[in-house]
């Protein structure tokens, strides 16, 4: 997306907020498809109520990502992503309270 972006001559929104966020967090090897799983469906997160309320992610964009991905053993990902998943949403909840 950045390439793509750049090509229009804009800048992208999410280099600037992860040059700002220069944490790094150590993942495990045998969790690493799972994460690119959760990353790549960051932008299919459910909402709820007049405050648009992230609820979780759209597990049925999920099981599409994952097909096209040609995932195996996708109900162990699945359980993988949603962990992720909870720990977002504890995250995001933190951040508005």
């Amino acid at each position: 997306m950045a390439s793509d972006l750049a090509a229009f001559g804009i800048a992208d929104p999410a280099a600037h907020r992860l040059a700002s966020q220069s944490t790094d967090y150590p993942v495990l090897p045998e969790n690493w498809e799972a994460l690119n799983l959760f990353l790549e469906c960051t932008t299919q997160w459910r909402r709820a109520g007049l405050e648009a309320v992230i609820t979780g992610l759209d597990y049925g964009a999920l099981e599409t990502v994952m097909r096209m991905k040609g995932a195996k053993n996708r109900k162990r990902l699945f359980e993988q992503v949603r962990l992720i998943e909870g720990g977002a949403l504890q995250a995001l909840r933190e951040q508005r309270d």
